[in-house]
């Protein structure tokens, strides 16, 4: 087979974002989706059925995954079981810093203990031992954004400003966490595939930002001036959750290119032409 990567959820936001950047690297690859007539891909109605279009010799990045944390659907697991049989040490399962809780309040590596919290972590913890043992990988991704992703805080941020409301109503604003651009992750990943050291892995910046602090970079960004809003916290939390990417760092001379206030000047442009273009 000509395609030496294999994709699965390839039209989800991350999962197009990695076809794009591996298409610009002019890397083969046959990407999976369950979703019809989108970009090309590969359609399938079972994951299952990978099997019969792929080998054990091709690497497989592995997105494809239910992200409804309150979800009791186990086919993920299952899937992740089939696939770990079939590549082996070529799969790379594509995980979430999630899997560690939220009780930190220094940086976590991935000797840190994980805390399932709800089922959206347990399922990513349980994916990854199956991954691991049988040597695959596992690359834990902190809080990841950039065009083209939906009904997140950035989104709720954005509206929040737009709708012109003095009070910034925010679920969690005290809390802190580590977010990364897409295209870092992109970076990252189709630096691991070039030369796969099996093992866990955290992808993040290392540097935290709270919500509130989003807020501020936020309007900023949108000019409205800081006496013009408040921000207020529903919630009392004061939670962290960054990554010590080190170990990745390390191994891959890998760096995060794209800090915060860059990021989100890029996805207000994004965001604007996105909401123009669905006019």
């Amino acid at each position: 087979m000509n395609n030496s990567l294999i994709i699965t959820g390839a039209s989800g936001f991350i999962g197009s974002h990695i076809m794009s950047f591996i298409k610009s690297l002019n890397i083969s690859f046959l990407g999976f989706s369950r979703q019809k007539n989108y970009n090309n891909l590969q359609w399938t109605k079972d994951y299952m059925d990978i099997g019969l279009k792929a080998d054990k010799n091709q690497i497989c990045i592995h997105l494809a995954g239910n992200n409804i944390i309150s979800s009791m659907d186990d086919s993920e697991i299952e899937l992740t079981k089939y696939l770990a049989d079939l590549f082996g040490y070529n799969l790379v399962y594509i995980s979430s810093s999630y899997v560690y809780g939220k009780n930190h309040k220094s940086l976590i590596t991935e000797l840190d203990s994980l805390d399932a919290v709800n089922n959206y972590s347990r399922r990513k913890a349980l994916c990854e031992e199956i991954v691991i043992n049988n040597s695959g990988s596992v690359l834990r991704l902190s809080n990841v954004y950039g065009s083209g992703m939906t009904n997140n805080i950035f989104n709720h941020i954005y509206k929040e400003f737009m709708s012109q409301n003095k009070i910034v109503k925010i679920n969690n604003a005290l809390n802190t966490r580590d977010f990364i651009h897409v295209s870092d992750i992109c970076s990252a990943i189709t630096t691991y595939i070039t030369d796969i050291k099996s093992g866990i892995y955290n992808i993040g910046t290392g540097e935290g930002t709270s919500i509130k602090d989003l807020c501020n970079i936020f309007a900023a960004k949108l000019k409205v001036n800081k006496s013009a809003y408040h921000v207020k916290s529903i919630s009392q939390d004061d939670t962290m959750l960054v990554l010590d990417s080190n170990k990745f760092r390390n191994s891959y001379n890998w760096e995060p290119k794209i800090n915060i206030d860059a990021g989100i000047a890029s996805w207000v442009k994004d965001y604007k032409r996105e909401l123009s273009d669905a006019k």
